[in-house]
């Protein structure tokens, strides 16, 4: 129906399009508790920006931070490419998927 849009823009609308900042969800709390050993009450109570992977597949790239610590910073996020000029307030970085129920984190923020 909608052919003039071609595949490779369509994948690339995808990937642009990012999550709001959001609590984190259970996949995430859950690696957060569990792997890296963060207080439960402070695990839930956590913001995380999403992204689509650029080898999908369902799974997202994560960036986790602290809203209270951005907010006294004067750091507004919008999603998560906010972060990418405030990487001091990335606390844990990774992927997750939400159909498979996994996800791997890694603390700090991706210097690459």
């Amino acid at each position: 129906m909608f052919e003039f849009l071609s595949k490779e823009k369509k994948v690339e609308a995808k990937i642009r399009k990012m999550s709001r900042p959001k609590t984190v969800i259970q996949v995430i709390g859950r690696e957060l508790i569990l792997a890296h050993g963060v207080d439960p009450d402070l695990a839930w109570n956590l913001m995380q920006v999403a992204k689509p992977a650029v080898q999908n597949g369902g799974r997202y790239n994560v960036r986790v931070y602290s809203a209270p610590q951005a907010s006294k910073l004067g750091v507004v996020i919008h999603d998560y490419e906010s972060l990418d000029n405030h990487l001091d307030l990335v606390l844990f970085h990774g992927w997750f998927t939400e159909k498979q129920n996994d996800s791997k984190l890694m603390a700090g923020a991706d210097k690459s």
